[in-house]
């Protein structure tokens, strides 16, 4: 489960829309838990988590926009588009 407290408590309600069912009490748990928690400890423990995901993501980030770029211009870019628009399943052909 992914969530994201910016800078309020209030905003923690928001979590409700990212899993949280009857299905599934531990995250309806979980999010009571971070929404009556401490908002700043919170915060800048994201904070700091996304610090070092930023450092692991910058280095290949070049690379993969790259790539990305290569591969909108392929036969099989233009099936997928084809096939959403058409509705139907893509038929790949790896060019």
């Amino acid at each position: 489960m992914w969530f994201s407290i910016d800078s309020t408590i209030g905003e923690a309600t928001t979590i409700h829309r990212f899993g949280l069912s009857a299905e599934n009490p531990a995250t309806t748990y979980e999010a009571s838990g971070l929404a009556a928690g401490a908002a700043k400890a919170i915060q800048w423990t994201k904070l700091s988590v996304n610090v070092g995901l930023k450092a692991i993501v910058h280095p290949v980030m070049e690379a993969s926009m790259a790539y990305e770029s290569l591969s909108v211009r392929t036969e099989d870019h233009r099936e997928a588009v084809a096939a959403l628009r058409e509705k139907r399943a893509p038929v790949f052909r790896g060019s």
